[in-house]
């Protein structure tokens, strides 16, 4: 199988920190909710040489019992370029999340998350809370720091709803040199829900940042801006936008290629991204909103109805919007949910080497590369195109 197949098609999800008022409010008069004090819940330290770059630093911290989060901001001190917050198992990768595990989303600038009074984010006892870092010295001295996740919570019985971030943007990104461009996607909503704050995320070519919802038919434009990459932030959406089953949210983002090389899609800051990370309620058990993404896989299906997947998982009988692959390896996704094509009908997860596959399946994709997946060696060979 040509490595193509997945080109272009992983994603890792970035974030990047900041912090808000460190009083605590011990109680929202509004929901009559007790909430706690502030609380480091993970943290991770780190070091950088001058100019280093590490995309992915994992730190993970075990649950000992179940945890229901009302306000979320990060610790990030200098050289913090991203802070992704995931949920999974002891050997779960925790620096990227395609169709589920992403709890928390953040940028260079982003301020904390307050939920709204009666929605939380679980964090279930048993499972391993992983704080995936991108961290990056942009000086010509060393640096080190400490980076982590505060929470406030609130107790169990004060919950109605079970929140999550959702990114919602095309994964098809190719700029050419010296070039100014426009890129589109637009994904289709599978149920109700209730959008409550907007992360828009570009990279460090991008210019111009739109999101619109289409409710019911009508066009509403909740962010319309210039971007700045060191200035990202999170934007409360008050009041909040309430989404039916058949709605869309269209992502277009402008980018100003200066450079004399093409540029595509990837985790790395040199390359791109063009998400909505949108915070969501109820939880719909998937971080990535693939509809519309431009991504088509030729060939016939991969996988047979009876297939169970290898002890990663990899190589299960799926289908979209199944949720057949929260068994294995929590980090397996179903390869349909951000693709189309019969042969998208397995679970699969990222990677970086074929040892992170198991039994009967290889690491695909670009030597080195942040798009990387699981592949069953019995697959028929295909090839990706865009639609």
């Amino acid at each position: 199988m040509r490595t193509s197949v997945l080109s272009s098609l992983l994603l890792a999800v970035l974030a990047c920190t900041a912090c808000s008022d460190d009083k605590a409010e011990p109680k929202d008069e509004t929901s009559g909710q007790t909430k706690s004090e502030w609380t480091t819940i993970v943290e991770g330290s780190w070091e950088l040489g001058a100019g280093d770059e590490k995309e992915r630093d994992c730190f993970k911290k075990r649950l000992d019992e179940d945890v229901y989060v009302t306000a979320i901001r990060p610790i990030h001190p200098f050289g913090t370029h991203h802070t992704l917050i995931t949920l999974g198992d002891e050997k779960s990768e925790c620096t990227t999340a395609v169709a589920n595990g992403l709890l928390y989303a953040a940028g260079v600038g982003s301020e904390g998350l307050e939920l709204p009074p009666g929605v939380a984010i679980k964090l279930p006892k048993g499972k391993y809370l992983g704080l995936g870092l991108h961290i990056y010295n942009p000086t010509e001295e060393a640096i080190d720091g400490t980076s982590g996740l505060q929470i406030k919570t609130v107790k169990a019985e004060d919950v109605e709803y079970e929140a999550e971030a959702v990114l919602a943007g095309p994964v098809q990104i190719s700029i050419d040199p010296l070039q100014k461009k426009t890129i589109t996607g637009t994904c289709t909503m599978e149920a109700d829900q209730n959008f409550f704050a907007l992360f828009p995320h570009m990279h460090q070519l991008g210019t111009h940042f739109k999101t619109t919802l289409n409710i019911a038919g009508e066009d509403v434009v909740i962010h319309d801006a210039e971007y700045h990459f060191e200035e990202q932030y999170q934007i409360p959406l008050e009041p909040e936008y309430h989404l039916k089953k058949g709605d869309t949210v269209t992502t277009a983002c402008t980018y100003n290629n200066t450079l004399n090389k093409a540029i595509g899609f990837g985790e790395s800051s040199d390359r791109e991204m063009c998400f909505s990370i949108l915070f969501r309620y109820p939880a719909q058990g998937k971080g990535f909103c693939a509809s519309g993404s431009g991504m088509a896989i030729p060939g016939p299906a991969c996988a047979k109805s009876s297939d169970e997947g290898n002890d990663k998982g990899v190589g299960r009988f799926c289908s979209k919007g199944g949720n057949e692959c929260g068994e294995g390896s929590s980090d397996t996704f179903c390869l349909a949910d951000v693709a189309s094509g019969e042969f998208a009908n397995f679970c699969t997860t990222t990677c970086s080497e074929d040892s992170q596959c198991g039994e009967g399946a290889t690491c695909f994709g670009s030597e080195g590369g942040s798009q990387r997946a699981c592949i069953p060696n019995a697959c028929t060979p295909a090839t990706t195109t865009a639609d």
